[in-house]
């Protein structure tokens, strides 16, 4: 078991040396010494005085003839000051130790996280012995230190410490957590090495901003651009489609309608989910009107409130999604588009079918969606073709997911470039 110890190294001179010698000597007389290991911090410290303080309490203790120096002790000093070597050791911490008066400014961000315990908890056999089995309180932190690295960007150890955790508490594996543990280790390949490996501007996982949206757990393209979470083809899809006078209601509101609001005049956005309600709204533009009902048949309910054939375009991609899909129908204009997402749920076959019933035609779009690692199927119902005509040729296409191969490798030349 490791732990790290944090002293008040401005403390005076007497009570600092008393301290050290006192933790020293509780570890040197252990009887699971050979299983311990101590990390001294000296951060804001002088690295050579520390060790010469730790080195003269080790020379006192043997002058002492305290018999346990014969067993060695794996005494280690760290100082964030040499990051890389201080983090590695993090890495490997169970627990903290505070000596007297050390303050708040001497923690970080990531040894603020390490649990304490006390010297008498690592002296007391009996709360020792609970101290090195596998618990909660490591659960808990080493769940937090695993995240402060993926949100730090060092995938290798988030990788590596989630499959730990994985194999110490195998519950994490039914509650879903080996998949943040997959996109680690997705992470943890150097794509900019791929990318480089390959002609500019063609490795698409980079160019559409899905492995930037893996790290943010949010759909946004490379340049952090908010998108649906509709799948790619069909993004790319409707980019050509919409028009700056749409009007949109929206089942479930989040970047899709950022998205929608930088392309059409009207947004009308319904949420349901309080907490996530209180952290979008403020991000609304003025052409957005945000909604919340928690009720889920209020939810459904809500575009009654509106005119028939009012929208030009219905997204059901929310809560009480048959339901919204029934009663959104009167709502729709004749030319209007009906957006609904994860179809390959089977829950959600009676609402395809009433759409055909209605005399909807269906384009669905199979692909891969931002954040994860597996493709569903985005469907776009409509009554009229208009939708399906198309504005230009392919090779001119331009979206916010990046270029085509070919656009890339063989684009087009330019007039100038014609003469």
């Amino acid at each position: 078991m490791n732990f790290l110890v944090l002293f008040n190294w401005a403390s005076p001179e007497p009570e600092l040396l008393l301290e050290l010698t006192t933790i020293i000597k509780a570890f040197l007389n252990h009887p699971d010494r050979s299983n311990l290991s101590i990390f001294i911090d000296y951060d804001q410290f002088p690295g050579q005085e520390a060790d010469l303080y730790v080195s003269g309490v080790m020379m006192n203790l043997m002058i002492e003839g305290n018999e346990q120096l014969e067993d060695a002790l794996n005494i280690s000093l760290v100082s964030s000051q040499n990051f890389e070597e201080w983090f590695n050791s993090i890495l490997k911490i169970n627990y903290k130790i505070l000596g007297n008066n050390v303050n708040k400014s001497q923690l970080n961000e990531w040894s603020d996280i390490i649990p304490i315990v006390t010297l008498e908890q690592v002296t007391d056999l009996e709360k020792y012995e609970f101290l090195s089995t596998i618990n909660e309180q490591q659960k808990n932190f080493k769940l937090q230190l695993t995240q402060q690295c993926f949100n730090a960007q060092r995938f290798v150890e988030s990788a590596e410490l989630g499959k730990q955790l994985l194999s110490d508490y195998p519950d994490l594996v039914e509650k879903g957590y080996s998949i943040p543990v997959a996109h680690s280790l997705i992470l943890s390949l150097n794509w900019y090495e791929v990318a480089a490996n390959l002609p500019p501007g063609i490795n698409y996982f980079l160019t559409s901003g899905w492995l930037n949206s893996l790290y943010q757990r949010k759909p946004v393209t490379q340049d952090n651009q908010p998108l649906p979470w509709y799948t790619y083809p069909a993004i790319e899809f409707l980019e050509d489609k919409v028009k700056p006078d749409f009007k949109v209601f929206e089942f479930g509101a989040g970047n899709s309608t950022l998205w929608w609001s930088q392309r059409v005049s009207e947004v009308i956005s319904i949420e349901n989910d309080a907490n996530w309600f209180e952290e979008i709204k403020a991000k609304m533009p003025k052409n957005v009107q945000i909604f919340l009902r928690e009720d889920e048949q209020e939810y459904a309910e809500m575009i009654s409130s509106f005119p028939s054939d009012y929208f030009d375009v219905i997204i059901v991609d929310g809560a009480n999604r048959n339901r919204c899909l029934e009663i959104s129908l009167n709502h729709i204009k004749e030319r209007g588009l009906i957006i609904f997402d994860n179809t390959d749920d089977y829950n959600y076959d009676s609402s395809v079918q009433k759409l055909a019933n209605e005399g909807y035609k269906r384009l669905d779009f199979w692909g891969i969606i931002s954040s994860y690692t597996y493709k569903n199927c985005t469907s776009l119902f409509f009554r009229k073709f208009d939708i399906l005509e198309s504005q230009g040729v392919p090779s001119q296409k331009q979206s916010i997911l990046g270029k085509g191969c070919f656009q890339v490798m063989n684009p087009k030349p330019s007039p100038t470039q014609d003469n």
